[in-house]
């Protein structure tokens, strides 16, 4: 007769656990069961002598989970913020390549224009204008899209030029 078996078949009742007192531990053949049931069953078996064994493994999976979802949050925002940076890159190497030649030509004559705005007017009044204008009261300030902003969403990245 095989041990942890009685005469009728049934599972025995491990010796250890009648001395200590906990009769519904019972000794099971082991290749009933995969790992994952064996640990299932540990777990559950665990939780159900001790309460607070049960809460600190229902407070380390919910810590987990929401680990796991800050992970993922952090990696979507990392890949969109990723993905816009490199648009901006690429509008801007369409900017020098004169994919649109209108908007290219734009830039060029706004560049030399304000190079002939600073060889003439000295950089203390070009820093104190620049001060005041980045300071100004909010009121004051533009909501919505301006001039440039429109213009350079104009300009394709790779997505929209291929």
């Amino acid at each position: 007769m095989a041990e942890g078996v009685d005469q009728d078949g049934e599972p025995s009742v491990s010796p250890r656990s009648e001395h200590l007192g906990e009769a519904d531990h019972v000794i099971h053949d082991p290749r009933d069961y995969d790992d994952a049931d064996v640990a299932d069953r540990a777990s559950a078996e665990i939780s159900k002598r001790d309460p607070r064994v049960a809460s600190t493994t229902e407070t380390q999976s919910s810590n987990l989970r929401r680990r796991i979802k800050t992970v993922s949050r952090i990696s979507q925002e990392f890949s969109s913020n990723v993905a816009r940076i490199s648009s901006q890159l690429e509008r801007l190497l369409h900017l020098f390549f004169w994919t649109d030649p209108r908007l290219s030509t734009l830039f060029v004559s706004c560049c030399l224009a304000c190079a002939l705005v600073l060889l003439v007017v000295p950089p203390n009044y070009v820093a104190i204008l620049c001060g005041l204008y980045l300071m100004r009261p909010p009121q004051f300030r533009d909501t919505e899209d301006g001039l440039a902003t429109t213009l350079w969403s104009r300009l394709p990245d790779n997505s929209d030029a291929f």
